[in-house]
Parts: C-alpha cells; sequence; structure tokens
C-alpha cells in the first residue's frame, strides 16, 4: 500500500512541477507583454517590448522560485514517503525472531494494546493475544502507565503487523 501511496505521489510531483514551469513561463510572458504593448504605445514599440520582456523575465523567475519552494516541500514530502516505505520493507523482510511475549498489566484484560504511534491517547488498532510472542524492534521514551515505569517499545508480530505497547506489558522470552 504505501508503494502504491509513493508512487502515486511521485507521479503528482511530477505533473505538478511541469504545470508549474509552464504557469511561471506563460505567465511571466503574458503578463510582460502586456506591460511591453502599453509601454510600447506610449514610448516606442521597441523601447516597450524589450522593456515588457525584461518584467516578463524577473516575474516569471519570481513566480518560478516561489514554484519551486512549494515543489521543495512536495519532494521532502515523498522523500519521507520513501523512508517509511523503507523502513517497513526492512522489517518485513527480516526473519521473525520473537524477542518478547505479551503479558497484560491487568488479569482481566485478553491481552496488549497495540497503538500506530508511541502515545497512550491514540487508540489502539489490535489486541495482541496474551502469551502471543512478538519482535521487540525498537524504544521510544520512558513513561509511567497504570503506576508503572517502562517505555514505549515498537513490537512486530508474527504476521508482520507493527505497532508500540507498553515495555510493562511485555515479558522477555
Amino acid at each position: 500500500m504505501l508503494k502504491f501511496i509513493g508512487e502515486s505521489f511521485e507521479k503528482l510531483v511530477t505533473v505538478v512541477i511541469w504545470l508549474c514551469l509552464i504557469l511561471s513561463t506563460v505567465s511571466g510572458g503574458v503578463f510582460g507583454c502586456t506591460i511591453g504593448y502599453g509601454i510600447g504605445y506610449v514610448e516606442g514599440a521597441v523601447v516597450g517590448a524589450t522593456f515588457g520582456v525584461l518584467v516578463g523575465l524577473v516575474l516569471g523567475f519570481i513566480i518560478l522560485v516561489i514554484v519551486f519552494g512549494q515543489i521543495v516541500v512536495l519532494l521532502n514530502i515523498r522523500e519521507s514517503l520513501q523512508n517509511i516505505e523503507k523502513s517497513h520493507l526492512k522489517i518485513a523482510s527480516k526473519e521473525f525472531t520473537p524477542t518478547h511475549r505479551a503479558k497484560p498489566l491487568t488479569p482481566s484484560a485478553t491481552g496488549v494494546q497495540l497503538r500506530k504511534e508511541p502515545n497512550a491517547s491514540i487508540e489502539h488498532f489490535r489486541i495482541v493475544p496474551t502469551n502471543e510472542e512478538v519482535q521487540h524492534i525498537g524504544t521510544g521514551s520512558d513513561i509511567v502507565f497504570n503506576n508503572e515505569k517502562g517505555a514505549w517499545f515498537e513490537v512486530v508480530t508474527k504476521d508482520g503487523t507493527c505497532g508500540w505497547c507498553f515495555s510493562g506489558s511485555l515479558e522477555k522470552i
């Protein structure tokens, strides 16, 4: 899915770049010719046309600089998407090696909650059943959760699902 999003985004960026280049060239040229025509009418055709071309080039350059600023932002977003995709591919390509077992903090819980981000206020998207094995792949910030000190652990399940959970809810194998 991330690969599809990345490819679609790359095509969108390419189209936006070309449209911006065309827009800046046309708008600078039109504006320059309009000014040149007005001045040419008053001052003489050669002086007006020359001035119009210069104004068109300057305006086209200014528009291009503004547009390229936006393009750089789009390219940074694309690069971030590619980095996310690479990190998930790296995780998926590794052989699963369990390091911990799900151990809920309360006896009444059916498992450990996985979250998309290391944040207790984010809703969980999956429950890892009690005693199911997971692989610890990263550590986030230290936290206190249900009066227990620990850290956020990034884990991957045997089926390849990645998420974050509280380290106190895992038992080292």
